[in-house]
């Protein structure tokens, strides 16, 4: 049985390895008809391209939503199929700013930093994150005005790693 590399433990990225490997020959006795079979060159390339989408695509989106001043996760889209909202703590440090964390070990090494996008709103907003241990700190400002200040804005947030 193969395990998705995302839901062995630890967590980790797709190598080589996992898609075939890089070195599949055609059978030169009986060699496929490149227009009618998959050939070897055919495998590894759609390999290829699945193990670097895997690699550049968040590991998780997370959907927080605020009710009232509160903010709550509203949806998880994840590659780890153990993943749930309650994987995850979410803090309300203040006005338009939230923490989120996770247990060590949840998350692959990543390939770039977290991502967030504020939405849903009818004016123009703001939504900024940086890495803290084990989470991400997200903060978010209205822009209808200047200085644009804090404000409880719904954001989703592209976690890439750890």
């Amino acid at each position: 049985m193969t395990i998705c590399s995302y839901d062995e433990t630890p967590a980790r990225k797709p190598t080589d390895a996992d898609v075939g490997g890089t070195a599949k020959l055609d059978d030169a006795e009986f060699p496929p008809n490149p227009v009618t079979d998959a050939t070897a060159a055919d495998y590894m390339q759609i390999g290829q391209l699945a193990r670097r989408a895997a690699i550049m695509s968040p590991t998780v989106t997370l959907v927080v939503h605020f009710t009232g001043s509160t903010p709550a996760i509203s949806a998880v889209y994840t590659k780890i199929a153990t993943l749930v909202a309650g994987s995850f703590t979410v803090v309300d440090n203040g006005t338009g700013d939230t923490s989120i964390t996770w247990a060590a070990g949840t998350f692959p090494s990543d390939s770039r930093g977290p991502v967030a996008h504020s939405w849903g709103v009818a004016y123009p907003s703001d939504a900024t994150c940086w890495k803290v241990t084990h989470g991400v700190r997200v903060l978010c400002s209205d822009r209808s005005s200047y200085p644009p200040p804090a404000a409880d804005i719904d954001f989703h947030l592209d976690i890439y790693g750890e």
